[in-house]
């Protein structure tokens, strides 16, 4: 039978290439339309980082664990579970390679099982954190999670989505427990709309009506993850974005009816949007703060599979 389950993330570490460029230097590499330069720049982006053409998804991959490890001294033998997982529908080696077994050889992960998913695009970092949640409610066993996302664009003409942001190369790694007692996640929500399998460039009009209800269904899951966690609303903090299309973050803010300094827009600006590493990257970056310690914060994303999801942390730790 499951058992009612309190987890957390430990630790977390997240790795961005050294070689930084911005929008406009990006414009003149690719010949790109002026126009669509300023409303990438109105949309809130400036930098992004670009990972050098011999890197590979296993390279950033072992960076942000190696950084994870040599912060935190942590036991090889205490990772029970890893599960990778990215947007980019190439950000995995090719076969016969298994990304995951790569990893449990260059770090001695023996005891550690494996899985990948990836189907929900930038969501998929919430749908793991949900897939530990059940799986550690049905295994007892299972005390430590491993976790890594990981993208890398290839061709620079690829690197805008559309007007809405820049996105990095870049790459992120984290450790879920059972029985946190700081960063406990009080609740995961997400939901999914079939008719976006494939993508949301797959038919214009379901990217419009995905645009015109993009803030109206993140309003709504925000406010489910916030009734879920059993915190009150005025418990919380901060509300973590994804890097991504900053109007939208601000409608947002305006449609929680929370205060404009709630929001952690700062990376959208300085480090681009990283894929499914962005969680962590705002996650590491608010926790430095030693301001922000034991506060209660709002993690939100979304995928361009149709895939909306939004979760709840308690008791905020630097997490390194």
């Amino acid at each position: 039978m499951p058992v009612d389950v309190s987890f957390g993330i430990e630790r977390a570490a997240y790795y961005l290439p050294e070689k930084k460029d911005d929008v406009f230097q990006w414009g003149e590499k690719t010949k790109t339309d002026p126009v669509i330069i300023h409303q990438i720049r109105e949309n809130g982006c400036l930098y992004y980082r670009e990972a050098m053409e011999e890197t590979s998804i296993f390279d950033m991959s072992s960076y942000a664990i190696a950084k994870l490890f040599a912060a935190n001294d942590i036991d090889p033998c205490s990772i029970d579970l890893i599960i990778y997982t990215h947007t980019l529908p190439y950000s995995f080696p090719a076969m016969p390679l298994s990304l995951i077994q790569m990893i449990k050889t260059a770090f001695d992960l023996k005891k550690a099982r494996g899985l990948a998913i990836g189907e929900q695009a930038c969501g998929s970092i919430y749908l793991m954190l949900r897939l530990i949640r059940n799986q550690m409610s049905l295994d007892t066993t299972l005390n430590r999670v491993l976790c890594i996302t990981a993208d890398k664009v290839l061709g620079e003409e690829y690197r805008n989505l559309g007007n809405r942001a820049l996105t990095s190369d870049g790459a992120s790694a984290f450790i879920v427990t059972r029985n946190a007692k700081h960063n406990v996640i009080r609740s995961v929500v997400a939901s999914f709309d079939a008719r976006y399998y494939g993508g949301i460039a797959a038919d214009s009009k379901l990217l419009n009506w995905r645009d015109q209800n993009y803030c109206m269904i993140l309003c709504k899951l925000i406010n489910q993850a916030i009734e879920r966690s059993g915190l009150d609303r005025d418990a919380f903090s901060k509300l973590l974005p994804s890097n991504f299309q900053l109007p939208h973050m601000r409608q947002i803010t305006r449609l929680l009816k929370m205060a404009p300094e709630i929001l952690f827009s700062e990376n959208m600006e300085s480090k681009g949007h990283a894929y499914n590493a962005d969680t962590a990257i705002n996650l590491v970056d608010f926790a430095e703060n030693a301001n922000h310690l034991g506060s209660n914060v709002i993690s939100y994303g979304s995928g361009s599979s149709g895939c909306f999801a939004a979760m709840t942390l308690e008791n905020l730790s630097r997490f390194n």
